[in-house]
């Protein structure tokens, strides 16, 4: 339920996490600032929006599935492989780690 000062129930994290836990091999939970940040530093278009709708979770589907792909000869098997590779990644390069800045 909505809390004064805080954002609504209607949230990526919200919309995301039940089917990812579910169905790890077919769904992706979307944590926002780390989806937009990895998609870029991919040049990947995910047509980001804030609100939850299809046109932005099939686009980070694809990418997804891009990335496993590219991941399985490492071990990936799922979504929680791909899911994890991206925070680490992400927050490598957020931190400034992979440019060396």
């Amino acid at each position: 339920m909505p809390v004064e000062g805080k954002t609504g129930p209607v949230k990526w994290t919200v919309a995301t996490i039940l089917p990812f836990l579910a169905q790890p091999h077919r769904h992706f939970f979307m944590k926002p600032e780390s989806i937009k940040a990895g998609a870029e530093l991919l040049r990947f278009d995910i047509q980001y929006r804030p609100d939850p709708n299809w046109i932005t979770y099939s686009k980070v589907l694809e990418l997804a599935n891009l990335l496993l792909a590219r991941l399985r000869h490492l071990g990936a098997s799922d979504m929680i492989d791909v899911q994890t590779f991206m925070y680490v990644i992400w927050a490598d390069w957020k931190w400034g780690i992979l440019y060396n800045e």
